[in-house]
């Protein structure tokens, strides 16, 4: 069953086109953007292959390279994919409007061959896409205060940037580094911003997830703790400062997705691995709720998910994610939702810390011991809502393997039957705790960063409406 309902999950859409970035690149205290001298044109930088609007690093080197001068991406301002005239999908593009600073020395003069323009000059753009999303650019920063959901590495003209990197220094001085050149985004979204710093010691890693939502935590705090509670299977904290959530980690090595040259055999022997450092964490974090709940894990265990299920279903985010045939069923199955819900728990397994977005790309190799990484989603629930991976597995012998590992090491404490019984229940209650966790973030991020989460919502709430059935 688990390569059944939930196999939706696997299908990620992916965009093999070129990239064609733009940049509005803001005067550092005027209403003005950098354009050609000789044109009224944006920077603009191209390049061959397709890349997420979240990797800065290489959006960010093309737009230097444009200009001759380092500039820090802050926030996507419009996208938009437009088909190739004669209608082959292999030759579309994909064109991404950015908000940027100058850095770096005098950020108000304007590199060899460009000069400042202001909003009237904008107005004459050729692009007609371009000239249309620079309509709205400058009427938007005259807003104040900063929108709610804003994170700060997006905010223009800010200090944040300065006082964070002021920081890190500092954390590295007590640990006895020096940091070598500027810290190199790795991945900067509307959910967090991580950056690599290198020093005379090796690399670190900066990362700074958004002001906490109802189901995030905060990482800083809870990284710092559960590395105290687990340190073999947690990142190695360099520094932690709650409250802003600047956390600054050891690098510990590649993610598990990043392992390119292993055989299959090999694969399978680390997959494995990682099921069965997962159980005995978790298992392991069963005797210690209370104290994980006062770090600040979110309480999300079946009591509260019951709570969640009308809300969920009525909420018009859920009904712009789903086909409507899928969201009437959902409806027509809310009481089965609930019995599924009332029957795990009368199984009565113990509460258990969930990491509530584990993948292959969330855990790292330290040696030949998994470290599970990203803990903004951390929270006490059922522990099987974890699963992610044996539940939208395509091969289904490693999912059989990962089920039989996983309840090998909980059978020490819960009953083989139990067991069985809660994985067969888990086809309703993962869905269900994952469409919670989207339809909160949805609600938490800027109206113009829900494109970059609906995919969520959109893969879950049909893997929950197949779950249920007709």
């Amino acid at each position: 069953m688990w390569t059944g309902s939930l196999s939706r999950l696997n299908e990620v859409s992916f965009h093999p086109m070129p990239t064609t970035l733009i940049a509005a690149v803001l005067h550092p205290y005027q209403d003005q953007v950098l354009a050609l001298a000789d044109a009224v044109e944006l920077p603009t930088a191209r390049l061959a292959t397709a890349h997420w609007h979240a990797e800065h690093g290489p959006l960010g080197d093309a737009l230097a390279a444009a200009l001759g001068r380092p500039v820090r991406l802050l926030r996507r301002l419009a996208a938009k994919d437009e088909p190739d005239p004669s209608g082959d999908a292999a030759l579309a593009e994909r064109r991404v409007l950015f908000l940027a600073e100058l850095v770096g020395e005098a950020p108000d003069r304007a590199p060899a061959g460009w000069h400042w323009i202001g909003p009237a000059a904008t107005a004459e753009i050729a692009d007609e896409w371009t000239r249309s999303a620079m309509r709205d650019l400058f009427p938007a920063l005259a807003e104040r205060p900063t929108p709610t959901f804003r994170p700060p590495w997006a905010v223009e003209r800010s200090g944040w940037w300065s006082e964070l990197r002021g920081w890190m220094d500092d954390a590295l001085a007590r640990s006895g580094r020096a940091p070598r050149g500027e810290p190199r985004p790795v991945k900067v979204w509307c959910l967090a911003a991580v950056y690599q710093q290198e020093t005379d010691q090796g690399s670190a890693y900066l990362k700074v997830a958004a002001p906490a939502p109802p189901l995030f935590v905060d990482e800083a705090r809870m990284t710092a703790d559960l590395a105290r509670r687990f340190p073999d299977c947690m990142p190695r904290v360099l520094a932690a400062r709650p409250g802003p959530g600047w956390l600054l980690m050891e690098d510990d090595g590649p993610t598990l997705i990043q392992y390119k040259s292993l055989s299959a055999t090999e694969r399978r022997a680390l997959t494995l691995r990682l099921a069965r450092d997962h159980a005995a964490l978790q298992l392991a974090s069963a005797g210690q709720v209370d104290g994980l709940l006062a770090a600040g894990c979110i309480d999300r265990r079946l009591e509260g998910l019951a709570d969640e299920v009308s809300p969920l279903l009525a909420d018009p985010l859920t009904a712009a994610a789903v086909e409507p045939a899928e969201l009437e069923r959902l409806r027509r199955a809310e009481g089965e939702i609930r019995r599924a819900i009332d029957r795990l728990a009368a199984l009565a397994l113990p509460a258990a810390l969930v990491h509530g977005d584990l993948h292959f790309g969330n855990a790292l190799l330290r040696g030949d011991t998994p470290v599970f990484i990203d803990w903004t989603d951390a929270c006490i629930g059922p522990p099987m809502v974890d699963l992610l991976v044996p539940f939208r597995a395509e091969d289904p012998e490693l999912a059989a393997e990962w089920r039989a590992v996983y309840l090998e090491v909980w059978q020490s404490l819960v009953s083989r039957d139990r067991l069985e019984e809660a994985w067969r229940l888990n086809e309703i209650i993962l869905p269900l705790h994952h469409c919670v966790s989207y339809r909160s973030l949805l609600r938490h991020v800027e109206p113009a960063d829900r494109r970059d989460l609906n995919g969520g919502l959109g893969r879950f709430a049909p893997a929950l409406a197949a779950a249920v059935g007709p």
